[in-house]
């Protein structure tokens, strides 16, 4: 048991680092280039 929760705990771990850098990569900079839009 303690093996699938260590797979669960990794796996969760890569799917929220690659939708973490995903967001940074598009919604982040689409956000920052919003503000900057509006400000500028």
């Amino acid at each position: 048991m303690t093996d699938i929760r260590r797979v669960k705990r990794l796996l969760g771990g890569l799917v929220g680092w690659y939708w973490f850098h995903g967001y940074l990569q598009d919604c982040f900079l689409e956000d920052l280039m919003d503000i900057f839009g509006v400000w500028a």
